[in-house]
């Protein structure tokens, strides 16, 4: 075991570095260093470094080779098709900017090998999470107590595309809030008391965001896991108190967040559009990077539909693995005796999945940060665990004492 100082290793900051500016920058417009981003500086100095590791060891993950075989396939066509379809150059790239990060997942695979890195993660979550629930409280509390003026914040956070707010009381959402559904996820789902009263902590402001999405993600992965992962008794009784809670809320919701009856209308309007441009070609490989809908010329709100409509079948392929990846390497960690470790990584790239049917999380760097973390760090807890590893010393010890115990006997 690595003692606590030795934790501080260039690489290992830097890891955290890239995890919390991801995991707290929303959109990643916020720091500017000349005319990038922090986030482009990061993932820079990220694929550099990897790009050396590869030179100097010559080795890469058959896994990570296999994902990024398909994401370069799928890619190239989607921009090929783009290309042909006249698709402008400017919205070719916005397509392409957010997918490239997938490409850190080469750093991740590099520098996520063991149990410590995993810890990191957990850590980077966890801490993101509080974070995110101080800082909303304050801003709630210095609004309602009249200590800063609430046009002065809206000239303030307006400026950035991650903030949209909800009239004039204050309230706001923010993209980088996924990570309080994923910190929930990490706290409710640990064995100490302390964090699951943290996770309650965080379920409020969820509920206090006042974003459906958010709210939807997290009630149908609590519903998963007891319906599919915990059988008992309880488990009824504990997603009907949900599902109550949850139309408790909706009045409420309703008066908060105003009419949604437009935005519900473009998410129709959008499909509609999708489905009615399709052909057998563009359901195989898609329209093209580039290619919107007169609705939505740009991205939609559904990241399903908007690969489905750019790439096809062949993207959602692409997306698929990356599930059947983690799905696949979740169940190697359980059957390695690491469930309880593996199960809050496996139930956030779920919750993922499933809130990108209302926000596009999943193909931008907010949310595809998470998938990409989540895949090397099973991959680590499905080949060395702690519990496994005791249990296997338990069984070598009491071994070696019936052995000791026969010798004794003979002689």
């Amino acid at each position: 075991m690595k003692s606590f100082r030795n934790q501080f290793t260039l690489s290992n900051i830097f890891l955290v570095i890239i995890l919390l500016e991801v995991f707290l920058m929303g959109s990643g417009r916020m720091i500017m260093i000349g005319p990038m981003t922090l986030r482009m500086v990061l993932f820079t100095l990220a694929m550099v470094s990897s790009l050396i590791y590869l030179f100097v060891k010559n080795v890469i993950d058959k896994q990570t080779t296999i994902l990024l075989s398909i994401f370069f396939i799928s890619s190239s066509v989607a921009l090929l098709r783009g290309t042909i379809n006249g698709a402008d150059n400017m919205l070719i790239l916005e397509d392409l900017k957010p997918l490239s990060f997938f490409l850190i997942l080469i750093y991740f695979s590099i520098n996520i090998t063991d149990m410590d890195r995993v810890k990191i993660i957990t850590m980077a979550i966890k801490t993101s999470a509080l974070t995110l629930v101080a800082v909303y409280a304050t801003i709630l509390l210095l609004l309602y107590f009249n200590v800063i003026e609430f046009l002065n914040l809206y000239d303030l956070l307006s400026k950035d595309s991650s903030f949209i707010f909800r009239g004039a009381d204050g309230l706001f959402f923010y993209s980088g809030f996924l990570y309080l559904c994923i910190g929930f996820i990490f706290f409710m789902f640990s064995s100490r008391l302390i964090d699951k009263l943290l996770g309650l902590l965080m379920f409020i402001a969820i509920v206090l965001s006042f974003t459906r999405g958010f709210l939807l993600a997290t009630v149908m992965v609590v519903a998963i896991y007891f319906i599919f992962m915990k059988k008992s008794m309880s488990s009824g009784i504990l997603i009907v108190l949900i599902v109550f809670a949850s139309l408790l809320l909706l009045p409420i919701y309703t008066i908060e967040i105003g009419d949604k009856t437009e935005s519900d209308m473009i998410r129709i309007t959008t499909f509609t559009q999708v489905i009615e441009s399709s052909n057998i070609i563009s359901i195989l490989v898609g329209h093209g990077f580039g290619i919107g809908t007169p609705e939505r010329p740009i991205h939609m709100e559904s990241s399903l539909l908007e690969i489905f409509h750019k790439q096809g079948l062949l993207g959602l392929f692409f997306w698929f693995m990356i599930f059947y990846t983690i799905i696949q390497k979740y169940f190697k960690a359980c059957r390695n005796n690491c469930r309880d470790l593996a199960l809050p990584f496996f139930l956030s790239s779920v919750a993922i999945f499933i809130q990108t049917n209302t926000n596009p999380y999943m193909n931008n760097p907010i949310g595809m940060a998470m998938l990409l973390v989540t895949i090397p760090a099973l991959d680590v807890l499905g080949k060395w665990c702690p519990t496994a590893h005791n249990n296997r010393q338990g069984t070598i010890s009491r071994k070696q004492s019936n052995h000791l115990r026969v010798e004794g006997a003979s002689s």
